[in-house]
């Protein structure tokens, strides 16, 4: 067992969790370094296992993929590991601050590949663009921008 919220893990006047947690229990980690859901929390709340993800939709999204899903997959006896990123040519070329970073975009085979571009705008709050995404574009830390033309790597979300 564990607990996970959302929302109220990060420095904001309404955001109480972190603190709580810290109150009765111990914080391992506060903030990731990816792009986005930086404000994602983890530790013991009395004792039982905490997660705490953002409060922005899409960060709270990318949070649960990246992070409790393999929590939930270990707890079920299957191992923990993601699934292996596929790999599609970049039809735009896509930038990023530096952190890891999943990039909502939309990945379609073609007779030479998987071909990939971004969908919409990635302000962690947009839920526009991860409703009509079919995929994350993952851009590993230290990467901060990537021509057309180069290979990305994706994980299919639908």
């Amino acid at each position: 067992a564990f607990i996970l919220t959302s929302a109220g893990v990060s420095v904001g006047t309404y955001d109480f969790v972190r603190r709580v947690v810290e109150e009765n229990g111990t914080l391992n980690f506060w903030r990731v370094n990816m792009r986005p859901g930086k404000p994602l929390a983890f530790g013991l709340f009395k004792n039982i296992p905490f997660i705490g993800l953002p409060g922005n939709p899409v960060s709270s999204f990318v949070g649960f993929t990246v992070f409790v899903v393999p929590i939930l997959k270990k707890l079920s006896g299957l191992p923990p590991t993601p699934p292996p990123p596929q790999t599609a040519i970049l039809e735009e070329a896509i930038e990023s601050d530096g952190r890891e970073s999943y990039l909502r975009g939309n990945v379609t085979l073609t007779p030479t590949g998987y071909r990939a571009k971004l969908e919409g705008h990635q302000g962690s709050g947009n839920l526009t663009s991860l409703s009509k995404a079919n995929a994350l574009l993952i851009l590993p830390s230290g990467v901060k921008s990537l021509p057309a033309g180069t290979e990305v790597n994706f994980w299919f979300i639908r």
